[in-house]
């Protein structure tokens, strides 16, 4: 079995080990030519979110045209300068036509858009809101559970569900259903588009590469 060490953006099916380093400089010269230079134009809403590339923290930051699903950008890390970094390229005008940021609670994102473009609105993704929502409640009962009586902690068996749930829909006890897992949007299609990329590559060594791998996989 061989253990070398997968390329960094190996073809289909090769196994010349002798191929790799001229086949990842010609896909890299074609990937700048076709896709280097970010295309701002009519981005009026856009998407951001962070995507993990290896152990340890490492990440890259994403942004996207949200109404069409492009990648537009790609930033190594996901610090608020990172972020910066993509509204720099902007034009005045074009920083001016953006409407809005769909994005999760990153605080060094929010950060980001409100110092670069304070005028857009910040739309926070539903999974990661209600994420949030659902352990704020989960300390809550379990403090309140803790402090109640053992006659009384029954009452908190269960009453998750019916602190998340709409109060009309609420349903008898032996009709208790958990909650179904909420939809994430484009952000968490982009996200698992993404893994499937690098698994496909079994990793990239280049994160430039693999950056402008992200950017033509949601070109067309």
């Amino acid at each position: 079995m061989d253990h070398r060490d997968p390329p960094s953006l190996p073809a289909a099916g090769a196994a010349d080990s002798q191929q790799e380093k001229p086949l990842g400089s010609r896909d890299l010269r074609f990937l700048e030519n076709a896709h280097g230079q970010t295309d701002y134009r009519k981005l009026r809403i856009l998407a951001v979110d962070e995507v993990s590339i290896r152990k340890g923290h490492r990440y890259l930051t994403v942004a996207l045209d949200y109404e069409t699903g492009r990648v537009g950008w790609v930033g190594k890390d996901r610090k608020a300068r990172t972020l910066k970094r993509f509204f720099s390229g902007m034009t005045r005008e074009q920083r001016k036509k953006s409407e809005a940021v769909a994005m999760n609670m990153w605080d060094p994102s929010i950060l980001a858009v409100r110092k670069k473009v304070p005028h857009v609105k910040i739309v926070f993704d539903l999974f990661h809101v209600v994420a949030r929502f659902s352990r704020i409640i989960d300390k809550v009962r379990n403090s309140e559970c803790r402090k109640a009586s053992e006659a009384d902690k029954d009452v908190f068996k269960g009453a998750r569900y019916l602190l998340l749930r709409n109060r009309a829909n609420i349903r008898r006890l032996k009709d208790r259903r958990p909650l179904e897992q909420p939809q994430t949007g484009k952000l968490e299609g982009v996200n698992n588009k993404i893994k499937v990329i690098m698994r496909r590559a079994h990793g990239f060594h280049d994160t430039r590469c693999f950056s402008l791998k992200i950017i033509q996989a949601f070109a067309y």
